[in-house]
């Protein structure tokens, strides 16, 4: 629990860990003094404050403390001939957030610092599917009200496609990264569909090497089938005004396993070490799933019928990666 402290702290725990360290306090005195030694010596950034740290810095610091915990330091370099003069780069504030740091850094050890930078991690890439919602979002409001689709016939007939047609309507921007934040930053392409439909046809063998990239570690909404005329079946998308629970239909999310291209049916996504998923849902919020389910118990990477294809009915969400395809509906 002693590793929890700094957490709620700064209020940065979920509400069922800060009601055990609440308790782990009452019942340990000696977990209290620490807990003040801790706040005093942050008190001083309060006075230094100028109101311009970006949120969640102290995350951000944290992690990258426990990312290069385990590196070996460089050589020092040979001494320069001519001492260099000293720099006054520190303010009263960065020496107390640096021995506040070194105070948790040793208190926590690596273990709580590595529960830091995972949790920065989510954070990080709910921000970054946010970024994705509001180009779709953009996208619905000059499509009547439709997200981007995933058709049945090429050239859209791959999850990926979605980001050339949302750079075509020009809803893609820098900060938007195909690349969970847990694995570094690539925007999306600038290519359009025409673009990737003609490399289909002159250079397949480039553009099946291109395909898997375009959503790099994100997975999307294959969309679902309902019955049409005469006995066919329609391939349906997403729409913002979707008459279903939207706080639990899945829109995007992180790439389930995979090798080599190839989805595995069962396991969490690597993307946050296997513990978990954010979920981007159709209301427009993020949430970290520990499980593949989306709320309703069903497999959001696979339908009905165990297949990474287009859902079986409106309610059988199925999220593709890049290369993933909706397919014929073919009833069972």
């Amino acid at each position: 629990m002693e590793e929890n402290l700094l957490g709620y702290l700064l209020q940065a725990e979920d509400a069922e860990t800060l009601r055990h360290v609440e308790n782990y306090l009452t019942a340990h005195p000696e977990a209290q003094q620490r807990l003040e030694l801790l706040r005093r010596a942050l008190e001083p950034l309060a006075a230094d404050a100028d109101g311009n740290a970006p949120p969640e810095l102290w995350v951000k610091a944290l992690g990258r403390i426990a990312e290069f915990q385990c590196r070996a330091l460089p050589f020092a370099p040979a001494p320069l001939s001519t001492p260099l003069q000293p720099r006054q780069w520190f303010r009263r504030a960065d020496a107390v957030v640096a021995a506040a740091v070194l105070l948790v850094a040793v208190g926590l050890g690596l273990g709580g610092l590595t529960k830091i930078w995972h949790q920065h991690g989510i954070v990080a890439c709910q921000n970054n599917l946010a970024s994705f919602y509001r180009g779709m979002h953009f996208y619905s409001e000059h499509h009547n009200g439709e997200f981007p689709k995933v058709e049945a016939e090429p050239p859209r007939n791959l999850a990926g496609m979605i980001i050339p047609i949302l750079h075509d309507a020009g809803s893609t921007s820098p900060e938007m990264s195909v690349t969970c934040p847990a694995n570094g930053h690539r925007p999306p392409t600038n290519q359009s569909v025409q673009e990737l439909a003609e490399l289909q046809v002159q250079r397949p063998a480039l553009f099946n090497r291109t395909m898997p990239s375009l959503l790099g570690c994100y997975a999307y909404n294959l969309g679902y089938y309902e019955p049409a005329p005469a006995g066919a079946s329609q391939l349906c998308g997403l729409r913002i005004d979707a008459s279903t629970s939207k706080e639990w239909v899945p829109l995007m999310a992180d790439r389930p396993p995979f090798q080599e291209s190839v989805f595995s049916s069962v396991g969490n996504s690597p993307n946050h070490g296997g513990r978990g998923q954010n979920v981007l849902f159709l209301d427009g919020r993020a949430r970290f799933l520990i499980d593949r389910g989306s709320g309703f118990g069903d497999d959001i990477y696979l339908n009905r019928n165990g297949r990474i294809a287009a859902g079986v009915s409106c309610d059988d969400a199925v999220l593709g990666a890049s290369w993933a395809s909706p397919a014929p509906h073919v009833p069972e």
